[in-house]
């Protein structure tokens, strides 16, 4: 059983093949990513298996792990001899059929989801697109003759004729794009139709954020009409997590004594179903400071209700827990038991209150006007307020960046820059201020 091992920049293995004249003979291979790694040690290990169950000695099976080393298939395999070209088209790079379709390596595909690791949003989007759109459009196609004419033909029309968003265009063909990536890597296909591919351009939307006048009213309202959902609201609206980070932390992950909470995973609900998932990225994985004492106290207040909750039930209330659980106990198999609180079902009673905005008449005096308009706003938006107000008050977009979890600084300039044109602005003055009258 061979073993990854980092090594610097990539990610290697060691297979073990057996002994010959006394010597033990392995071989090593070597990777750019874990996840490339892991896929092709599990190939390497298969392939060994069958060459030493046809009889093949170490040497000869060491031999064809090398050509396929190289990455070089058809290159090598002129070069190989005769006996070697046996090895390799039979153990190593088998011919695929020619006649599978579209439809039939998307089921192959999909099989690999999880080996793959695709996210559980990614895995359940990649579906959608599969039944909705590939399979309808390009099923019936034999894989390698789809074209990159034909992609461009199919998004030219999805476009024009159906007036479909140049953003979920993207996401299908981003789709497309992981399909044939993978087909390449599993030799279905020799060339990717998708280079050829031209992407729509995409339109920077100016990330929608509120007011703290705005937030303010909103989340004071929400604690008079839905109260339950007040604690979430704030812990967005103070530590910036998105709402996966955000329903997927438990008490253990909440240090009240050093005020920092540990993001180290996410939840979705898919199917109805709560599915935890590794963080977006490896950045993802960090601690947020807790940077004011009233959240502090509402978490701990929010945390002594549970308790309290937890014992009327007679249970007993584990650092394992959710920490955001809806309030009211509900009985199932006649025992009453607190729920999990559904980020959907939170997002939903958001959009209902930033609704009553939006859809009210602006002279309604029991609504201030400034709250209008919010009809692009959503949950995610307190994400966007908690970053522009770190921004507004000159905190370095560096430490910015690294608390949201953004992969670079440069995703967090793309989306938040354009607050910064205000600072930009004042630049002068404060170098002046500095330069010229700081030893009068």
């Amino acid at each position: 059983m061979a073993t990854l091992s980092k090594r610097k920049n990539s990610w290697s293995f060691v297979i073990e093949i057996g002994k010959a004249q006394g010597v033990k003979v392995r071989k090593r291979i070597t990777l750019p990513t874990f996840k490339e790694a892991k896929l092709r040690m599990a190939e390497v290990e298969s392939q060994v298996e069958k060459m030493r169950a046809n009889k093949l000695n170490p040497i000869e099976i060491r031999d064809a792990l090398k050509f396929d080393s190289t990455r070089m298939f058809d290159f090598m395999r002129l070069m190989a001899t005769a006996k070697e070209r046996e090895v390799l088209q039979k153990f190593i790079y088998p011919p695929k059929s020619e006649t599978v379709t579209v439809s039939e390596f998307t089921d192959i595909w999909q099989q690999d989801f999880e080996l793959l690791d695709y996210s559980p949003t990614t895995q359940k989007g990649y579906r959608s697109i599969i039944d909705l759109t590939i399979k309808p459009v390009f099923g019936h196609i034999i894989l390698r003759e789809v074209t990159a004419f034909d992609i461009e033909e199919w998004k030219d029309n999805q476009l024009r004729a159906k007036k479909r968003s140049n953003t979920t265009v993207n996401h299908h063909l981003m789709c497309l794009k992981s399909m044939f990536k993978r087909a390449m890597k599993t030799r279905y296909l020799n060339s990717n139709p998708m280079k050829e591919v031209e992407a729509p351009k995409l339109t920077n939307h100016e990330a929608k954020f509120f007011t703290i006048k705005q937030v303010t009213l909103l989340i004071d309202e929400l604690k008079d009409s839905d109260p339950e959902y007040y604690v979430p609201a704030i812990t967005a609206r103070d530590t910036g997590l998105r709402s996966s980070e955000l329903f997927a932390l438990t008490w253990n992950d909440i240090d009240f004594e050093t005020k920092v909470i540990n993001i180290d995973k996410g939840v979705n609900v898919i199917d109805r179903e709560f599915v935890k998932h590794k963080p977006k990225n490896p950045t993802s994985k960090r601690k947020v400071k807790i940077l004011n004492d009233e959240l502090v106290s509402t978490l701990q207040g929010y945390k002594d209700q549970r308790v309290f909750t937890y014992n009327l039930l007679q249970k007993k209330l584990k650092g394992t827990d959710p920490v955001f659980m809806n309030a009211s106990p509900v009985t199932i198999d006649g025992h009453s038991v607190l729920t999990r609180m559904k980020p959907n079902a939170v997002g939903k009673h958001w959009r209902k209150l930033l609704n009553s905005y939006t859809e009210c008449d602006h002279k309604d005096e029991s609504h201030d006007p400034e709250c209008y308009p919010l009809l692009n706003h959503n949950w995610h938006s307190l994400r966007h307020t908690h970053a522009s107000i770190l921004l507004f008050n000159r905190e370095n977009i560096i430490d910015v960046s690294r608390r949201l979890g953004h992969a670079d600084v440069g995703t967090t300039y793309n989306i938040y820059g354009h607050l910064m044109d205000e600072d930009y602005e004042g630049m002068g003055n404060r170098y002046h201020e500095v330069m010229y009258k700081t030893g009068s």
